[in-house]
Parts: C-alpha cells; structure tokens; sequence
C-alpha cells in the first residue's frame, strides 16, 4: 500500500484490491454490512465471498482506483472510496470518457469530522490531473444526499430499487395476471430457457442494446452508445458465465420474431436472491400487458425450478413509471429513492478549496 496523504488521526491509502490479504478483505466486508445496513436493511446482507468477488472484479474498458481510510490508532478501515473513469484509449463515446464517477462511504461513527470532505479532495485533484470535467456520484441515505449537494452536485437522476419476498408474495395473483395476459395474447408464443449459446449471445444483446437504448432516455447522465455497450458486454458476460452466474431468459414471439425479451440473474455466491435484469417490449406490441406476461412467466418459473430462492430485487428510474406500476402491483415494495449527482469538477474545487 502506497500513502497518498495524511489527514489528522488518518491516512488515506491507494490499495490493489485484487490482490490484498484477508485480513483487509474483511474490513472491507464490514464496511459493505454498514452501508448495506443503513441503506436496505430490509434486504439480505451480501455474503463475504460476494464483497470479495466485487472487490476484485474488473471491467476491460475502465481504470478504477480504490482507496482505505484507516485508523492510525488502531489500524482499523473507516472508509472506502472509488474514483473509476474509461481508459483514454478506448474507443467509446467522448461524452462518457469525459466523466468519471467516485463513490465514499465513511463509517458512521466516523462521519463529521472532515474525513469525507478530505477524501473528496483527493479523488478531485486525480480527476483535475486527468483533465476530466465532470464527476457522476451516487446516494441512497440522507447523509450521503447531504453531503453531495453540500459541495454542489446537480441533481442527475432519481431512482428506485425494490424488492419482492418470494415465501411470502400472493402467487395467487401472480398466477391471475399470468393466464389475464396470456390469454390476451394468443398470437403470442414464450420460450423460457437458461442460458445462451455463445454463438446467439450477439443476436441477444443487440435486442438487448435497442431496449437499453430507450432505458437511457430516462438518465440526464447516461449517453448510451449502443456500438459501445455490445464491444463491452458479450466479453463481459461470456466470463459472467465462466464463473458460474445463472440467467433466466424468457422470450416473447410472433410470427418466430422476437418482440419482447425479459432477464433474470443469479449469481453463484447468493443462492437465495435473483436479480432482476432488463425487460422490454417492441414498441408495436406495447400496452398489450406483455411486459407482465414474460415478468409472470419469470416468476412461476424461478418458484417451480428454484423453490430456495426468497428474494427478488430490481431498480428502475422515477420517471419509468409503468415498469414501476407493474412491479407494484405484483407486491414489490420500495426503497428509499436512490438520487445521482453531477459535479463540475471546476466549481468542486473551488468549493474544497483547491
């Protein structure tokens, strides 16, 4: 570990967390329980191998430098703070490579004392030196919300994350919206399967990226760059599933067209929850309740098949109303809203001073 900087009782190091002992892993895991705690408590906690496998993951396209503030009297870690941004060599959309986004999490009893403000000052600086002007942050409780608009952020988007409980949702409901639409929709053929061969992973996510495409429209902050996305998922994905990530597909068809495609996601080290990953709908076929007919079908599908599994969770952006209609009244119930922020990496260091 290099020191990068001595701040009163603490010193902010960059680490490698990739390659770090144990030890150091479990602090970390106990940052993640805290901030899991004050943000979701209604949610599993995340396992220690899930922390471990985040903390060590990497994305080809993107450098992300993580940082421990740690307790000089005790060596303990009393904060954790990211600052990614896409390598300069990338072939990716300007208006993305000239962001970078920063995360901080100071643990509570911690908090008011300057730490996170001097973090801040430090990842500001790097991303001053790497001449990029904007800086994206997110919050989900009321200090981190305090804390980003304190020093300036712009409200960028606001966003939901929701959970349904799968031992103690009302099926009967479930199966009501099922056969409602299904028989709605008799020109209508699903296919429900697990997994993709590698060799229909490009017809897959091209369908993916048109849906992802409109999903951006909802962001201020999200310049999707569909050519982009395709270069940097398949790779993704094909190692996803090299580690033993479980998805659930379900297909909508007519007339051997696909029209409608909805995701699931399990990763190896929380067998208990899935995730919810994009659902969409040509826009022919809309307002025909086909989104709650392969969202239905998902569901039956993970009680028959995967009878362990008690929690499913997804997020949506506030101004996506109807998927978040649609989540409501299949039981979903919601989280504090989630508020992303912009800053303009000029002004923010004016306002720390620099």
């Amino acid at each position: 570990m290099d020191k990068t900087k001595l701040i009163k009782d603490f010193n902010i190091y960059e680490i490698d967390t990739s390659n770090i002992p144990e030890k150091d892993m479990e602090s970390l895991y106990k940052i993640a329980l805290e901030k899991w705690g004050e943000e979701h408590p209604e949610l599993m906690k995340p396992t220690f191998s899930e922390v471990k496998r985040e903390h060590r993951d990497s994305i080809p396209s993107d450098i992300i430098n993580k940082f421990i503030v740690r307790d000089n009297e005790n060596n303990g870690f009393i904060g954790y703070a990211t600052l990614g941004y896409i390598k300069r060599d990338v072939d990716a959309p300007e208006e993305e490579k000239d962001k970078a986004w920063v995360g901080i999490r100071i643990r509570k009893e911690y908090r008011r004392r300057g730490i996170g403000t001097d973090v801040l000052k430090l990842l500001t600086l790097r991303v001053s030196n790497l001449n990029i002007k904007k800086i994206t942050s997110g919050a989900r409780t009321k200090s981190g919300k305090s804390f980003s608009e304190k020093f300036g952020g712009e409200l960028s988007s606001r966003s939901y994350y929701s959970f349904l409980n799968l031992k103690k949702c009302n099926w009967k409901r479930i199966e009501e919206i099922n056969f409602e639409n299904k028989s709605k929709n008799s020109d209508i053929k699903l296919k429900t399967f697990f997994g993709i061969n590698d060799k229909n992973f490009d017809n897959h996510f091209t369908k993916i990226a048109e849906y992802m495409e409109e999903v951006s429209e909802y962001s201020t902050d999200w310049d999707f760059d569909k050519d982009f996305f395709l270069r940097e998922v398949i790779p993704e994905e094909k190692k996803a599933k090299e580690r033993g990530v479980k998805k659930l597909y379900v297909y909508a068809y007519q007339n051997e067209k696909i029209i409608g495609v909805s995701e699931l996601r399990i990763e190896p080290e929380n067998s208990k929850e899935i995730y919810t990953e994009i659902t969409g709908i040509d826009r022919d076929f809309r307002g025909r309740g086909l989104c709650k007919l392969l969202k239905t079908e998902l569901l039956l599908k993970i009680k028959k098949d995967f009878p362990d599994i008690e929690l499913i969770t997804t997020g949506n952006d506030e101004d996506n109303s109807a998927i978040r209609k649609v989540n409501k009244e299949f039981g979903f119930k919601q989280l504090e809203i989630s508020k992303g922020y912009i800053f303009d990496v000029d002004n923010l260091k004016k306002r720390l001073g620099l």
